[in-house]
């Protein structure tokens, strides 16, 4: 695994734990200023969309721990693609139960050195996603 490859798979998950920890401040480092974030819930564009999503999801989003599964990324230069399954769990009396399973399609890019989200794209059904 390169360097680079490395580096997104630990941006994609600080956004788990960032998003499960319900810290938006922190979550927004992740990134760009002008990202855009589209899809079951709704589209959300920029630093002010991302806390405002996370101010709308209030206690699912507080509730949930998020998992994202089966990372394929292709990096390009400073550019790459990558999509993910997307599962959020919760403690439910019976035991954990499943909230969501879905998919996503990210675009990142290399800013500083440093790689950050610049889009990403949420399915409800990961077989969409699929090709």
């Amino acid at each position: 695994m390169s360097e680079d490859e490395a580096a997104i798979r630990r941006l994609i998950a600080d956004y788990c734990y960032y998003t499960d920890a319900s810290d938006p401040d922190r979550l927004c480092t992740l990134f760009t200023e002008d990202f855009a974030f589209t899809g079951v819930f709704g589209d959300r564009f920029g630093h002010a969309g991302m806390r405002a999503l996370h101010a709308e999801g209030g206690d699912f989003i507080r509730q949930g721990r998020h998992l994202t599964l089966n990372s394929v990324i292709d990096i390009d230069g400073n550019a790459a693609t990558g999509r993910s399954y997307i599962v959020v769990t919760t403690q439910a009396e019976q035991g954990v139960s499943i909230m969501f399973a879905g998919a996503y399609a990210d675009r990142y890019v290399k800013v500083g050195g440093t790689w950050l989200f610049s889009a990403r794209h949420i399915h409800a059904h990961p077989m969409e996603t699929l090709g």
